[in-house]
């Protein structure tokens, strides 16, 4: 039936020896040996069939079976052979080998790619990881159910000493005479490898499914405390792309505030890059956040700019939640006065310090309208005396110079109004001399004021 006209019988015969054919040779037996060949050329023979759906059954039929194969360089190259198959014909249906339903073709690539993560070499499991990440158009429904099964749950679990050592008996390294501990630093590397992978794979799938982010989001959070601290690192990095689309629960924040404890300076800043951008469901969130910052201020002090910079943020995105906190903050009672605090504390906020750190801390302090407010005195001129807009046009001015020293990316704006209303104050006082209209004066210079006006 492989002759046969209808590419839909054709289609069928090949899917019938890919699962009925087998890739384990019999060396005592030739002739089972020689069948083996057979069947692989026969479906090899169908690559160049003239019908796409004929073409994609062969090269699925061969790939499928390659997945188990005992080299893990054939294993490798089965999944990026089913990757690019996904990818060239991802809305074919095909069935379901043990039940009568069907699904896409990109849906039963993924399953069977997620599947390769819990292989046996590191390298295959790297490889399987990184093509998850770039297959976007799984179904959702099926997206979520298999990575909580297969890799997540895969992830999850530590290998056991065990399970170490029956792989490097597989391998033929067992009997190599070496030790154990010989193979310590390569297994974390390898372990390393697949998880940082893995997480990169999710956070590309999480940025564009905002419901799956939701569903990654235990896992993530469970890899800040890996013991690898470059998967820590990459798993805070992922949880800052995907941070729009999620917001976390009390029990996932004190996971994430527990690695505030960690002695590696890139670690803490990274984790306070990401509570800058991070959505908190409730008060007490909030307050724990800000509680467990101080104290990593007073346990790490050269980390002071980095937490300021992160409280910041972290109350600028909640402002309904911070506002029920403030008295608690500003130790402020409506019945009874508290202790004057420490004035050496550098935590301590009064008035009289707003002044001071608007102009040595004014990334932090929060935005003003001042700019909006200063241009606005503008339009009453019209309604004031000549000697009252001359000198609101200075204040003006020195205003404007002044905010764009303080901040950089208003300085061109500032530097700009402040040059136009100068030319206008310096008009409306060439305007004012009396000889202004007479073309001798000016061309003789009788009038000082009047000529350097015009010059300026």
């Amino acid at each position: 039936h492989l002759t046969d006209t209808s590419h839909g019988v054709r289609n069928k015969c090949l899917q019938l020896l890919g699962n009925l054919g087998s890739l384990e040779k019999n060396v005592t037996k030739d002739a089972e040996g020689l069948a083996v060949r057979d069947v692989q050329k026969i479906i090899g023979d169908y690559f160049n069939d003239q019908d796409p759906r004929v073409r994609t059954a062969a090269i699925k039929a061969m790939a499928c079976k390659l997945l188990s194969d005992d080299y893990e360089q054939v294993r490798s190259a089965a999944v990026q052979l089913i990757w690019v198959v996904s990818q060239l014909y991802p809305e074919s249906i095909v069935p379901i080998p043990s039940s009568n339903e069907e699904i896409r073709l990109v849906d039963d690539a993924f399953g069977k790619i997620c599947h390769m993560v819990s292989d046996g070499s590191w390298m295959v499991r790297v490889q399987a990881a990184k093509l998850l990440g770039s297959m976007e158009q799984v179904s959702s429904h099926f997206l979520e159910q298999t990575l909580d099964k297969k890799l997540m749950s895969d992830l999850r679990r530590k290998r056991t000493a065990h399970e170490r050592a029956k792989e490097l008996y597989s391998s033929g390294e067992f009997s190599s005479g070496r030790k154990w501990g010989d193979d310590a630093p390569k297994e974390e590397i390898d372990t390393g490898a697949v998880r940082i992978a893995a997480v990169e794979a999710l956070c590309m799938l999480a940025q564009s499914s905002p419901s799956f982010a939701e569903k990654c989001l235990d896992f993530l959070v469970d890899m800040f405390n890996d013991e690898i601290e470059e998967v820590r690192l990459q798993s805070i990095h992922t949880m800052r792309k995907i941070s729009n689309n999620i917001t976390l629960r009390e029990d996932q924040l004190d996971t994430v505030l527990a690695v505030l404890e960690d002695s590696s300076r890139d670690i803490r800043e990274a984790l306070h890059e990401l509570l800058c951008c991070t959505n908190v469901s409730t008060k007490e969130g909030i307050h724990l956040a800000l509680v467990e910052l101080l104290k990593n201020l007073t346990k790490y002090p050269t980390d002071r700019d980095s937490i300021w910079k992160c409280l910041k943020f972290l109350g600028s995105r909640h402002p309904t939640l911070v506002l029920p906190l403030v008295p608690e903050l500003l130790s402020t009672h409506p019945f009874f006065d508290t202790a004057e605090p420490d004035m050496d504390d550098p935590a301590y906020h009064t008035f009289r310090h707003y002044a001071y750190l608007r102009d040595s801390l004014s990334h932090l302090v929060p935005a003003l309208r001042f700019l909006q407010q200063s241009l606005e005195r503008v339009y009453s001129l019209q309604h004031l005396d000549p000697q009252g807009t001359q000198e609101l046009l200075e204040f003006t001015i020195r205003d404007l110079q002044r905010l764009g020293e303080l901040q950089s990316e208003l300085a061109g704006v500032a530097d700009f109004s402040a040059t136009y209303l100068r030319c206008q104050l310096l008009l409306i006082k060439a305007l004012q001399e009396k000889l202004w209209n007479v073309a001798a004066p000016l061309y003789l210079k009788q009038s000082d004021l009047a000529s350097a006006a015009a010059k300026q």
